[in-house]
């Protein structure tokens, strides 16, 4: 009986961790995906940035607020929220090792939604993910052509079209998240398992006896 009810509950438990990790990517699939739809509204009501928290067309403020949020939930959980391109007109969005990767997959597959990687940085694991972010007709007014040409935020535009990949959003989330919630669901397995075993053998010794 012990032998059978471990069988069963270690199937439970690697069920159970596959739906953590599971949940752990869709997690970082919504952050992500609520930005690129962020993204997308402020292309099409021509809402751009100026230094990250100055805005024009100040009538939709609030699309700014949900794109903070995002950034601010992930700062929360302790996840780096990014947004490197293959050509930044930033330092700051440079894109680091992986991004490079995610950003040359991208370009290269143009059905591909999603890349990540698991690595360890000084010691603690991490996922790394990212979504690709390609142009739709409202960004051409900044990036695309004619070529050269100054753009509303004094960039000179790249000459893009639509389709094209601008760039990505990247997040970077420790893997510990994962573990945590993980060991949560094994502790209480565990106990829910322990507490079948004495109830059923209680059970089949009373009716033997």
């Amino acid at each position: 009986l012990v032998m059978a009810l471990s069988a069963g509950f270690w199937v439970v438990l690697e069920r159970e961790d596959r739906q953590a990790r599971e949940d752990f990517r869709r997690e970082l699939g919504t952050i992500t995906g609520y930005a690129q739809a962020v993204r997308e509204f402020m292309a099409e009501n021509r809402i751009v940035s100026v230094q990250d928290t100055t805005y024009h067309n100040l009538n939709h403020v609030p699309v700014i607020a949900a794109w903070l949020t995002a950034q601010k939930y992930a700062a929360k959980k302790d996840y780096v929220f990014r947004t490197p391109s293959l050509v930044p007109r930033s330092k700051k969005n440079a894109p680091i090792p992986f991004e490079r990767r995610a950003l040359l997959a991208f370009e290269n597959d143009a059905h591909l939604t999603e890349y990540s990687e698991e690595t360890k940085e000084g010691g603690v694991p991490l996922i790394q993910y990212a979504v690709p972010m390609r142009l739709t007709e409202d960004c051409l007014a900044c990036h695309g052509g004619p070529l050269g040409e100054i753009d509303p935020l004094g960039y000179a535009k790249e000459g893009m079209k639509v389709g094209d990949l601008r760039g990505a959003f990247s997040l970077q989330a420790p893997l510990t998240t994962l573990a945590e919630r993980q060991a949560d669901n094994r502790q209480a397995i565990f106990f829910i398992g322990l507490g079948i075993v004495f109830v059923t053998g209680g059970a089949i010794f009373i009716a033997i006896r």
